[in-house]
């Protein structure tokens, strides 16, 4: 998982910061993750790729930017990055659901209130009930845990796993049998033969293509395409309404 806080308050990043590694401790939370720090909207923009980020906390009340300004500029590039503003005020509310916001954290911050914040969020929410397939490799048992799944595909007698973190794994399996348990699982998808993509880290669709969060193209048999898009469109549907 990799995280931004964008602050243009130091102290109030460090403190961020602390209770996010707390949580992720008291919550027994093994999923990778980092958190990157930026001080305005405009450092943020010019410093990084957004689509490579999965949560992003904004300081409403910034320099330059605003908070709802910076919101709105990512949404016209990813919708499903979760925003949580954090606020001295109350009053915008509001207005943070016209970005699809996830949340609202009030200063100064209160651990609970941060803790309670975070498990409603859908992507928090899915690493602490801590789904994962266990696999056997040669002599070896692996846990993967299903929020780490972004993609994988078949490679002779392999299937490579990529990660959200941008690392791979490679497990000597056939691709049925690997897949075989991750399909009972909504997020899942077989693109064609030999793929399958965690649809949460879609990034959009380009033709006959899936466009994963790290860029990466993933294919969609041709013959197939208009039922493999409804069934990705049908998702996100349920994915929306079940979160309002």
């Amino acid at each position: 998982m990799n995280i931004v806080i964008l602050d243009d308050l130091a102290t109030d990043r460090v403190i961020l910061i602390h209770f996010l590694e707390r949580f992720f401790k008291e919550q027994g939370i093994t999923t990778r993750y980092t958190i990157t720090e930026y001080e305005s909207g405009e450092d943020f923009f010019a410093g990084c790729d957004i689509c490579n980020y999965d949560v992003i906390f904004i300081d409403y009340y910034m320099h330059g930017m605003s908070g709802m300004d910076v919101a709105k500029k990512m949404r016209q590039q990813d919708e499903n990055i979760a925003i949580l503003f954090t606020t001295s005020s109350p009053d915008y509310a509001i207005e943070s659901f016209l970005v699809k916001a996830s949340g609202y954290l009030l200063k100064p911050f209160k651990y609970e209130e941060l803790e309670r914040l975070l498990l409603l969020c859908d992507c928090f929410k899915s690493m602490t009930q801590n789904p994962y397939i266990e696999y056997i490799d040669g002599k070896n048992t692996v846990k993967l845990l299903l929020f780490d799944i972004m993609y994988c595909n078949s490679n002779g007698h392999y299937v490579n796993i990529t990660l959200t973190d941008g690392s791979q794994i490679k497990l000597r399996s056939s691709f049925e049998q690997f897949t075989k348990p991750l399909l009972a699982h909504k997020q899942f998808l077989v693109t064609c033969r030999g793929f399958l993509i965690n649809m949460d880290y879609v990034l959009s669709i380009d033709n006959c293509d899936f466009i994963m969060k790290d860029k990466k193209s993933i294919p969609m048999i041709k013959k197939s395409k208009s039922e493999i898009r409804s069934l990705y469109e049908e998702y996100m549907f349920q994915k929306k309404t079940s979160a309002s």
